[in-house]
């Protein structure tokens, strides 16, 4: 397959089946033609990255703003899912699902692997594409082959780990971190070695290299060679854009002039790719028309649903007993009632039925995928957790608490992008004693790390295999405030001197706690 006309080489077809052309047809990433007639979207699931490239920084997100590492959330496989449906239920020239971020596909393999697996459950047909930096492909290619995938993007700025050393601050790999010339070297073999085993299983390789005046640019030429040299079926030079915040901030942006010389140049080895828009991680649509904030903006409002287990007097009540399931919805600062049942998931029907009764829930509340009750464990809790639901414990009536959870909803949707910046997952509350658990959350406080109170204590708080945990903090955060006190847990809190607390939190026995 040729480019036409006086381009130069065209793509490498190698070992591509008719299938996988085919698709590539109708890819806007790869070929000319299709990005005028299909569509395509980015799932933001994959939020950590195992490089630090001296041109990225994901800090900040600006909804005019279109650049790789760019995100305005950071989805759960469950939700990408869920907004697919919506997504293709609006875009019918959709023709490609990729993940491109906002860190690096395969530094979140789990959640990347499981996003494509629910999304095939409801279109099989789906093309997928993977966008990478390349240091985890040799572990992966195969399950990437075996997934399905066709089409991967492994971005390559340098074959001498000399050059490379000046445009990756740091490597993390197997646990370690590189830095220099010998972490470079790591991660330019294993996009080399990566890149060769995917088309040699008949992958769609598109290379991506930023083009860096003064670093890189006049070794271009190589790396093109390099990568038709390894089956790659074309490559896409980009001009670097001085981010913000990163080491490259004062770097002069790529003109386009030298860029299209350097491409004409590189034409003669492999097909270039001269349409990219270096889109957003949650980029959805056309290339160069970006819907992404309007279907953040639809999927806002369908979060605008929370479902609450009522019991007597109109108050939560434990999923564990008899009661009604009551879907509410805010509009124009009001909440309304769309619809209700009874409901009683029966514990003691055995497991099937559990499970069975759970199943029932979940159809019933749809597109509801905020649960709130007096308690939620055991099988249901598993289950819910499972089919993508932001679970709630609260005492009382559903006019106490339904602003504060939607607020945290919202605020969980927008938190997650600058979160995901960070590889480094924060370390879980450590046991001091039986049951007994201590977390230093001042360390956290005074770090640059960017990770939350939220993200280091609620995973530990919602599992609940604790009987007391101690924090240690700086201020005390209000939404943990506030679960003490209309929540499922106790607490204590003891000003420990200037700047300083100290938090006792154990959970609520029964409703009266």
């Amino acid at each position: 397959m040729k480019c036409g006309g006086s381009c130069g080489s065209g793509h490498q077809t190698g070992l591509l089946t008719p299938e996988t052309m085919q698709k590539s047809n109708r890819h806007p990433c790869y070929s000319e033609d299709a990005h005028h007639k299909y569509a395509r979207m980015h799932l933001p699931v994959a939020p950590a990255c195992n490089i630090s490239c001296n041109y990225c920084c994901r800090k900040f997100d600006c909804v005019n703003e279109s650049r790789p590492g760019v995100t305005s959330e950071v989805l759960s496989p469950e939700m990408a899912a869920e907004k697919f449906s919506v997504v293709q239920d609006s875009i019918t020239n959709l023709s490609v699902v990729g993940i491109a971020g906002p860190g690096d596909a395969l530094a979140n393999w789990s959640q990347t692997r499981k996003s494509i697996e629910l999304i095939k459950e409801r279109a099989p047909k789906t093309v997928f594409c993977l966008s990478t930096n390349g240091l985890m492909l040799p572990q992966l290619a195969d399950e990437i082959v075996g997934l399905g995938i066709r089409h991967v993007t492994v971005t390559v700025n340098a074959l001498d780990p000399v050059i490379g050393a000046l445009i990756y601050s740091h490597v993390i790999y197997q646990g370690k971190k590189y830095t220099g010339v010998e972490g470079a070297r790591i991660l330019l073999d294993n996009q080399l070695d990566g890149i060769k085993r995917l088309a040699g299983q008949g992958v769609a390789v598109k290379v991506n290299i930023v083009m860096i005046r003064g670093i890189n640019d006049s070794h271009i030429p190589e790396i093109v060679k390099k990568a038709k040299e390894l089956g790659a079926f074309m490559t896409n030079i980009m001009p670097l854009i001085p981010a913000a915040g990163s080491v490259f901030a004062d770097y002069p942006q790529t003109g386009m002039k030298e860029l299209n010389r350097m491409r004409d140049l590189c034409q003669l080895d492999l097909h270039q790719m001269r349409h990219c828009r270096q889109c957003r991680a949650d980029a959805i649509g056309m290339l160069g028309e970006d819907r992404s904030a309007e279907f953040r903006q639809r999927m806002m409002k369908m979060a605008n649903k929370i479902a609450v287990f009522l019991g007597e007097k109109d108050e939560t009540a434990s999923l564990r007993e008899p009661g009604r399931i009551v879907i509410y919805s805010k509009s124009e600062g009001c909440w309304s009632i769309l619809r209700g049942k009874a409901l009683h998931v029966n514990t003691y029907g055995g497991l099937k039925e559990l499970r069975s009764k759970t199943s029932e829930l979940v159809d019933y509340l749809g597109d509801v995928k905020v649960l709130a009750a007096g308690s939620i464990n055991g099988i249901p809790y598993y289950e819910l957790e499972k089919a993508g639901f932001s679970l709630w414990e609260f005492a009382g009536r559903p006019d106490q608490f339904l602003d504060y959870i939607l607020e945290q909803e919202e605020e969980n949707a927008r938190q997650p992008a600058a979160a995901g910046e960070h590889s480094n997952a924060p370390l879980p509350p450590v046991e001091i004693g039986d049951g007994r658990y201590y977390i230093s959350l001042t360390e956290i406080q005074e770090s640059s790390s960017g990770v939350t109170s939220k993200q280091a204590l609620r995973p530990f708080l919602r599992k609940g295999e604790f009987y007391e945990l101690e924090i240690d903090c700086k201020h005390v955060p209000p939404w943990l405030e506030a679960e003490m006190t209309v929540g499922s847990l106790t607490g204590k809190i003891t000003r420990m001197g200037n700047a300083r607390f100290k938090i006792i939190v154990g959970k609520k026995m029964c409703d009266k706690c």
